[in-house]
């Protein structure tokens, strides 16, 4: 059924800090985790439709990207503890429309950790 009265879960996007490539410039350094921050509300409507479909997946889960002239040409998902590979590709497909500094032509690995509660 599809009744809406239930616990209303929250789904919660968290990345950790990325260390910048020693190869990259200081204003790319400077963008990517600021790249990153605005990208996660993109990231957290995978997860949340991952939630609704499956309420127990979570977990971490590691991209790798790979930034040519700020654009992330390339996005794999490295590592997926949550279980999903539907949700795993949700995600890649968001972190491909991250925007960084145009500068930046490195290749990073972003780490999220993805956890539900219900209110």
């Amino acid at each position: 059924g599809e009744s809406s009265s239930g616990p209303t879960i929250v789904a919660k996007t968290r990345v950790s800090k990325v260390k910048p490539p020693s190869s990259a410039s200081a204003t790319c350094a400077d963008g990517i985790n600021k790249a990153i921050k605005k990208g996660r509300k993109k990231v957290n409507t995978c997860y949340q439709r991952a939630v609704a479909s499956n309420k127990g997946v979570g977990g971490k889960m590691v991209i790798s990207a790979r930034i040519a002239r700020g654009r992330v040409v390339a996005a794999k998902v490295a590592q997926n503890g949550t279980g999903d590979s539907g949700f795993g590709s949700c995600v890649e497909v968001k972190v491909k429309s991250f925007k960084f500094p145009q500068d930046c032509n490195v290749t990073i690995k972003i780490p999220f950790s993805f956890s539900s509660s219900s209110e």
